[in-house]
């Protein structure tokens, strides 16, 4: 098991995406949703910009890892799928990338545009959580002696088990699984360019 950790830039229930019960990641972060598989886990810190350095936005244990076409046909995530005229939750639908005829097309989003597409395309997959923390804008503090696994850029995955067992009995212990908070900003691009 890997624990994958980076800085949330832009924290708008995008990416990840914490609604309809599972949250996912399926644009953005193309390197670990290429390489992450199913038991690691994610974690999402914040940044001065957002909640503050050295606070846990989410984290959740991949429990499933979808090609993104499977994604978007697998009828679990159809409320993921953005819509324009809905609720907060539906705008910021993940769920926007589907083949016709072995060509990629994609759904309008508020978050994400056509320059965003080679990037989120280049993950192949859509990482998703039955177990997770979502934290929103009610981020927590992360311990002093947890704060080795945040990141300024980029993403870590190499951390060391004591300290990776010690923050999951931490989160574990404290906290119950599901979406606690909100989303910390209202409308962004999502991810960091």
């Amino acid at each position: 098991m890997k624990l994958y950790s980076y800085t949330v830039t832009h924290d708008s229930g995008f990416a990840p995406n914490p609604f309809w019960d599972y949250c996912t990641l399926a644009t953005c972060k193309p390197d670990i949703r290429l390489n992450a598989q199913e038991g690691d886990w994610v974690i999402g810190t914040g940044s001065v910009k957002n909640v503050g350095r050295d606070k846990l936005i989410y984290a959740m244990q991949i429990t499933e890892v979808l090609p993104l076409e499977q994604y978007y046909e697998d009828e679990r995530f159809q409320a993921k799928r953005p819509i324009f005229k809905g609720s907060k939750a539906h705008g910021c639908g993940d769920n926007m990338y589907r083949k016709v005829n072995d060509e990629w097309k994609q759904l309008p989003s508020a978050y994400h545009t056509y320059r965003h597409r080679a990037k989120d395309l280049r993950g192949r997959n859509a990482l998703i959580s039955e177990i997770f923390y979502y934290f929103g804008r009610k981020a927590v503090e992360i311990p002093i002696e947890f704060r080795a696994l945040t990141v300024i850029r980029g993403y870590k995955h190499r951390h060391s088990s004591e300290t990776v067992q010690g923050f999951l009995l931490w989160l574990n212990s404290n906290f119950k699984t599901g979406k606690i908070g909100e989303p910390s900003i209202n409308k962004s691009c999502g991810c960091r360019e």
